[in-house]
């Protein structure tokens, strides 16, 4: 999939998938993440976002598709 367009809360640089989806479970708004494995130093390559509706970037380019929607799923009734 492509970078999302919408309803991102935060982006970030993440060394792993699961550092990225420990960022969404410290945002309680947070339900999802959009995690691209490879990118450039000075790129962001993890997006938290507040829904699962996803809407991405339109584009042409199968270079720019690496990247994976995750739901996460985080109890927060502790928090």
């Amino acid at each position: 999939v492509p970078s999302l367009k919408t309803n991102i809360i935060a982006e970030s640089r993440e060394t792993s998938y699961e550092s990225c989806g420990l960022k969404c479970a410290e945002n309680r708004f947070c339900v999802a993440v959009n995690y691209k494995k490879k990118a450039a130093w000075n790129e962001s390559n993890c997006q938290l976002t507040n829904s699962t509706a996803r809407k991405f970037v339109n584009i042409s380019s199968e270079k720019e598709r690496v990247w994976t929607f995750i739901k996460v799923n985080v109890d927060r009734s502790q928090v």
